[in-house]
């Protein structure tokens, strides 16, 4: 009966820190999950810019219909070359040169007024994109690159000519690295409100080169990613520009769990007071209310619950008759009858376990349920001083009277499966005893 109100804040406390641990664990949950959906979303977004990318691609790399011109024999029609690379810069000035490799010599590029003196190299002279096509055998996508001659920035898409599996030369066509930018239609990710970062890793996987970029201060570190080979392996990484979960929707996503937590401990503090003011009514039912204990049928009911609770406790029951309270209480002050009763409530509060029950049975009959083994001799002693402390002496109009204690014990199950039974041999031995 001891500590209930440092129970009743130690039951707080952990309520507390379990509602706060699990609202915890689901806002960590629902950022999870946002976060999930959101690069759901940009995989979405990344896997619908690639397919126009290849489409962009297959449609700038002016060498492929150019290799049509060739024979079976992988030979090529020099001045047929020529005319219809006239007609394709004619048409599209974003074409910066369009170059013909008869094996490894460059033959032939235009405009010629630019670039004839190209004419007669050989292909290890120029960057390794143009050898790199030569090796892997199939058509390349390399740049930016910069044009030793002018400086121009180009994209390079290299088309090689091969003959069941032999390489008989090349066709390279360079396209204006801005205008290729601009084909990428990059700004479908700043419409998404995304930062991104184009970039290709070297066909040795040597060096990083970013291609484009929104801002060259982000932190892709925590991006969706598409990797593709052109042959060299490129990259675009994008993640939203205030992060996959910004400061402000973590902050509303904080304040909405917090009163949450706060609207939970609310109700359970609604509960907990229903609870407690229902069982204070309950217990009004079974209270004495001269001296705060159970009464009779009190006792029973609450001694019988926990009985049924704990089959194997220990427990004994304390059966004391006040002898000669009836014809002392009504010749004594009715506030000194309060006190009395009030210092017995007080002793087995404070003496014996928290768990005992104690009920007023009868005017003049005290009963208590100690969960305890009785042949503990630390729990007797306490019995015994309890016992002492109910013994009264009063001089009332000059003779002394007594109140004097006389108890019995019995334990269960030995004597008595319930507390009914406990009680009437309690009353049984009491009897033999004092008769």
């Amino acid at each position: 009966m001891k500590n209930k109100r440092k129970q009743k804040w130690i039951l707080f406390a952990v309520v507390s820190v379990l509602i706060v641990s699990s609202l915890f664990i689901l806002r960590n949950m629902a950022l999870r999950q946002l976060m999930t959906e959101r690069k759901i979303a940009a995989q979405t977004t990344l896997d619908t810019f690639y397919e126009h990318l290849s489409n962009m691609f297959f449609r700038l790399n002016y060498a492929a219909p150019l290799s049509y011109i060739c024979d079976d024999e992988g030979n090529m029609d020099v001045q047929v070359f020529d005319q219809k690379a006239q007609q394709l810069l004619a048409e599209d000035e974003h074409i910066i040169y369009l170059a013909y490799f008869n094996g490894d010599k460059l033959e032939t590029i235009l405009p010629k007024a630019e670039y004839k003196e190209w004419e007669g190299k050989s292909l290890h002279q120029f960057m390794y994109s143009y050898t790199l096509a030569k090796v892997v055998k199939t058509s390349v996508v390399e740049g930016p690159e910069t044009l030793l001659t002018n400086d121009k920035e180009v994209f390079l898409f290299i088309t090689p000519i091969v003959i069941e599996g032999e390489y008989k030369g090349e066709i390279v066509s360079a396209i204006d690295k801005a205008y290729v930018l601009s084909q990428m239609k990059l700004n479908i990710f700043e419409d998404g409100q995304y930062d991104y970062e184009v970039w290709k890793v070297n066909e040795l996987g040597e060096h990083k080169m970013v291609v484009a970029t929104s801002d060259s201060t982000v932190d892709f570190s925590q991006a969706v990613k598409l990797s593709f080979a052109l042959p060299a392996t490129w990259n675009i990484s994008i993640q939203p520009q205030k992060g996959w979960i910004s400061s402000a929707e973590v902050l509303l996503m904080d304040s909405a769990f917090i009163l949450l937590g706060m609207l939970i401990l609310s109700v359970f503090g609604l509960s907990y007071s229903y609870v407690k003011q229902k069982k204070e009514l309950q217990k009004t039912h079974y209270m004495d209310p001269d001296s705060g204990l159970y009464n009779y049928e009190g006792f029973c009911y609450f001694v019988d619950q926990v009985l049924l609770k704990r089959k194997q406790t220990d427990c004994f029951i304390l059966y004391i008759r006040l002898s000669g309270f009836h014809d002392l209480s009504h010749r004594m002050d009715r506030g000194d009858i309060y006190a009395y009763f009030a210092q017995i409530y007080k002793c087995i509060q404070e003496d014996f376990p928290e768990d005992t029950i104690a009920g007023k049975l009868r005017e003049d009959i005290i009963a208590v349920a100690v969960f305890h083994n009785k042949e503990d001799k630390k729990i007797m002693e306490i019995v015994e001083d309890f016992i002492l402390q109910l013994f009264l002496k009063r001089k009332i109009n000059g003779k002394k009277e007594f109140i004097n204690p006389q108890a019995s014990i019995v334990v269960y199950p030995s004597d008595g499966a319930n507390t009914k039974e406990l009680l009437r041999y309690a009353k049984e031995r009491y009897q033999q005893r004092y008769k």
